[in-house]
């Protein structure tokens, strides 16, 4: 967490000691912030697109550099995103249930926010969080979880609002899709047009006033 180069999308270690049963991390905290998910209550009942797209890439990429540095997150969800209320930056804290990437995949274990199909049989670094950040997605334009039932979620049964913009439903799709092998992979979901949108028109984020309505 503190090695260069650092991510402007991850909390801040300042500090950590050593005990003899326990580590302790000093860590930065921004102010004022609140948690994704309060941000989102407090935003009711769902955010536009465009501040949504700004906080997602934001996501997206520091999730990516946890990947990067061979680091799986294991508990990307609203509660682990700590959101600036004045400048919109958005940073991933909670590391610990992290762990080191395992490239022959895992067993059980710990996993936060929204399980993946495959969960907890073998499932990997890669595509659940890729699920983890679609599933944030959709809690953020639509104000709900993305599946009703545990049996929705087992098979990817996502109900799609459809006065989301096309390239938002895509994303969204291309996320929750219920073969992991099937689903975008972080490069691809940084480069979608979905976000790239958002580049051409210059706008990261918008007026928060009310939902965004189809594009």
């Amino acid at each position: 967490m503190k090695q260069p180069p650092l991510s402007p999308y991850i909390v801040y270690m300042l500090e950590w000691f050593e005990e003899e049963d326990d580590y302790i991390l000093i860590l930065e905290y921004p102010c004022p912030c609140k948690s994704l998910r309060r941000f989102l209550i407090d935003k009711r009942p769902r955010l536009n697109e465009s501040l949504a797209r700004g906080l997602m890439i934001q996501a997206v990429l520091g999730a990516k550099h946890c990947l990067d540095r061979e680091v799986f997150h294991c508990s990307i969800k609203e509660d682990n995103m700590l959101v600036n209320t004045t400048t919109m930056e958005l940073k991933l804290i909670d590391f610990g249930g992290s762990c080191l990437v395992n490239p022959s995949g895992f067993e059980n274990g710990h996993l936060g926010g929204c399980h993946p199909p495959e969960y907890p049989s073998e499932y990997h670094a890669g595509p659940t969080t890729v699920w983890s950040l679609g599933a944030v997605l959709y809690s953020m334009v639509t104000g709900n979880k993305p599946f009703k039932t545990a049996f929705d979620r087992m098979i990817a049964n996502v109900t799609i609002d459809h006065t989301l913009s096309r390239e938002c439903q895509d994303l969204i799709n291309r996320c929750l899709t219920r073969d992991p092998a099937e689903r975008a992979t972080l490069e691809e979901i940084s480069q979608h047009v979905w976000f790239i949108q958002g580049q051409m028109s210059g706008v990261t984020q918008e007026s928060e006033d009310g939902p965004n309505q189809s594009q």
